[in-house]
C-alpha cells in the first residue's frame, strides 16, 4: 500500500512539472508572440480594414506569403493606389499558400463584410497547387474560427495527428507558432542559422528537372478562385521575380483565363537585378520600391480597362 501511494505521489509530480513546464512554454510563446511579424499583422486586420467595411466594394488587398512581406512597398503602393474611396491593405503570412489565403479571405474580409474591389495574389513556385504542405497548427492558430473545422477536415487536413494540431493552434500559441519560435531559437543559438535556413529552403524549393514527380493538382485554387468572385471581387494573381528562372503551370493559366482571372507576368521586372535579392526569392527594400512601382503601374492600367466609360 505504501509502495503505491509513494508511486501515484510520484507520478503526481511528474505531471505537476509536466503541466508547469507547459505553462511556461506557452507564457514565453505569447510574450515573443507580440514580436512576430504575422501575429502583428493578424491582430491589427480588424482596425487596419475597417474602412473597407464603410464603402462598399471598394479597396484593394495585397494578399500573399513572405514574398509579398519583403516585395512590396507600402509607401510606393499608397502614393499610387491608396485614396479615400480605395483603402490599401496587404496580408502577408509568412510560409503561407492557396488554402491559407482562402480561409484568410473569408475569415477577415467575407465573414466581417468587408470585401474589397479588387483581390491581388502574389505567387511563385508551388504556392498555388494542392501539393504545397499545409501547416494545421497555423489554419487553426491564425486563419480559422472553429466553424471552419467541418471543411478543414475534409478538403484540406486528413491525418487524425493534424487535425489534433489545428484544434490545439486554436487554443496554444506554442502550437500556433511552433516553427517561428524554433527557428526564433535557433537563430539566437546559433550564429548563422537565419540565412543558412534561408537558403536551404529556397534551394528545396528550386524545380528540379532530375526530379519525376506527379503533375500538381489545383482544386484549392479552383475554391479560392470561386471564393473570390463569388464576392464579385476581381481577382489578379502576380507571379513573383526570383533569382532562378521557374514555369508558370499550364493549368494555372488556362483556369484563371476560363474564369476571368488576370495573371501579371512579372517574374522578370526591368530594373531588378540579382543583387536587389535578400536571397533567391526575396527582394531587399531597393528591389521592393522597383517592383512595386511596376505593380502599381499595371494594377492601375487593369483598373482602368474595366472601368466603366
Amino acid at each position: 500500500m505504501n509502495s503505491s501511494t509513494s508511486s501515484f505521489k510520484t507520478e503526481l509530480r511528474v505531471l505537476a512539472v509536466v503541466l508547469v513546464a507547459l505553462l511556461a512554454m506557452e507564457a514565453w510563446a505569447r510574450r515573443e508572440e507580440t514580436r512576430m511579424y504575422d501575429s502583428k499583422m493578424v491582430r491589427g486586420i480588424p482596425r487596419e480594414t475597417a474602412p473597407f467595411s464603410s464603402i462598399q466594394k471598394k479597396g484593394t488587398l495585397f494578399l500573399g506569403n513572405s514574398l509579398f512581406r519583403d516585395g512590396l512597398d507600402a509607401d510606393v503602393l499608397n502614393a499610387a493606389l491608396k485614396t479615400d474611396r480605395n483603402p490599401v491593405f496587404k496580408l502577408a503570412a509568412s510560409g503561407s499558400s492557396i488554402a491559407e489565403w482562402y480561409y484568410y479571405f473569408n475569415t477577415y474580409f467575407v465573414r466581417p463584410q468587408r470585401v474589397p474591389e479588387l483581390v491581388v495574389v502574389g505567387f511563385g513556385l508551388s504556392h498555388l497547387d494542392d501539393q504545397h504542405s499545409v501547416p494545421a497548427e497555423r489554419l487553426g492558430g491564425y486563419c480559422c474560427d472553429v466553424q471552419d473545422a467541418p471543411r478543414v477536415f475534409s478538403e484540406d487536413v486528413y491525418d487524425f495527428g493534424e487535425r489534433v494540431e489545428f484544434l490545439e493552434g486554436m487554443a496554444l500559441s506554442s502550437v500556433a507558432n511552433r516553427e517561428w519560435l524554433r527557428h526564433r531559437f535557433l537563430s539566437r543559438a546559433i550564429r548563422g542559422y537565419a540565412e543558412v535556413s534561408q537558403e536551404m529552403q529556397t534551394v528545396l524549393r528550386k524545380p528540379s528537372k532530375a526530379k519525376v514527380v506527379a503533375p500538381p493538382t489545383y482544386q484549392r485554387f479552383v475554391r479560392f478562385i470561386d471564393s473570390v468572385r463569388q464576392q464579385d471581387a476581381r481577382l489578379i494573381l502576380v507571379a513573383m521575380p526570383a533569382t532562378f528562372q521557374y514555369a508558370i503551370n499550364a493549368e494555372v493559366v488556362t483556369t484563371a483565363r476560363e474564369k476571368g482571372v488576370t495573371i501579371l507576368d512579372l517574374r522578370n521586372v526591368a530594373g531588378i537585378y540579382p543583387k536587389h535579392f535578400k536571397d533567391h526569392t526575396h527582394l531587399t527594400p531597393e528591389g521592393a520600391a522597383i517592383f512595386s512601382r511596376q505593380l502599381a503601374k499595371q494594377v492601375q492600367q487593369q483598373a482602368a480597362a474595366v472601368a466603366p466609360r
